[in-house]
């Protein structure tokens, strides 16, 4: 099975940092193949930081995406 969660973000780093914390620490099945993507949406405070810091101690397969255009639209595309 397939699994990708996808976290639209803006400027909510304390909440940003605990949600990344705990799908960090999710037991996975084995057959399972699960990412983790995190869309920075033009955030001002240091939500790449806590992201990047997450994932470097991740071990599921996690990305960093950034969207320069405001609006959850834009970050969900």
């Amino acid at each position: 099975m397939r699994l990708s969660n996808v976290l639209c973000t803006y400027n909510n780093t304390a909440s940003l940092a605990l949600t990344l914390d705990e799908i960090a620490q999710c037991i996975i099945p084995p057959n399972w193949e699960v990412e983790v993507l995190c869309v920075d949406n033009n955030s001002s405070d240091d939500s790449a930081r806590v992201i990047v810091t997450v994932f470097d101690a991740c071990t599921l397969s996690c990305k960093y995406l950034f969207e320069a255009k405001q609006g959850l639209s834009h970050a969900r595309h």
